[in-house]
């Protein structure tokens, strides 16, 4: 604070104000989120706003939920429903689906949806599977299974395959399976080979095993 009280410039202020919401997040969530409020969310400052709703979604995801969802949009309030999204589906993964689904269309849900299959997926794939098929809105769908195979193929390509046929053929799916092709070759080359083998002939199977050449 005191450090606060001696900057001039707005953007020091401001820059002030969000360092001391992320210092502040994990005792008093709360008083975080009120250092946050009417803060100018550029992409600089978009992670306190997630910092902030995750480590309130830990004591109380519906208020952290409800702060969330207040903000203006931008990428603050986007950051801040992936953050309390991502932090509610480790201990209530229903609960912060069933959410999710109720938020309006938009990046912002994308995003959350797409944390929370994340975070699902690394506990419970299948169930997280069962989910994303009942996400209604075909193209937020897409977008949280890319992102989820994406990020899930890095670590554990044998778990990624497993969300494939909840894509819809394409260039997109073609492209993500040759990216899980040459991560899983990467470090598991038997593995791969084993399931580009199981794959069906065509186009598809050939991008993989050109990708792991």
């Amino acid at each position: 604070k005191a450090w606060m009280a001696q900057q001039t410039r707005p953007a020091d202020q401001l820059l002030g104000r969000a360092a001391m919401a992320e210092g502040l997040a994990e005792t008093d969530p709360a008083g975080a989120a009120a250092l946050l409020t009417g803060l100018p969310a550029d992409p600089q400052r978009a992670g306190a706003f997630r910092t902030v709703a995750g480590e309130w979604a830990d004591r109380d995801p519906n208020g952290a939920a409800a702060w969330a969802r207040g903000l203006p949009e931008g990428p603050g309030r986007d950051q801040a429903l992936a953050g309390v999204l991502s932090t509610w589906g480790q201990t209530d993964p229903q609960g912060a689906a069933q959410y999710a689904l109720g938020l309006p269309n938009g990046q912002g849900k994308n995003q959350a949806i797409a944390e929370l299959a994340q975070q699902w997926a690394s506990k419970d794939p299948d169930a997280a599977i069962a989910w994303l098929k009942d996400v209604p809105n075909p193209a937020t769908r897409r977008d949280a299974i890319q992102n989820l195979m994406y990020s899930l193929g890095q670590e554990d390509p044998a778990a990624a395959a497993k969300f494939l046929d909840l894509l819809p053929p394409g260039e997109s799916r073609m492209n993500l399976l040759g990216q899980m092709a040459d991560n899983w070759a990467n470090n598991d080359i038997e593995g791969a080979i084993d399931w580009v083998k199981a794959l069906p002939e065509g186009r598809e199977r050939n991008a993989a095993l050109e990708r792991m050449s």
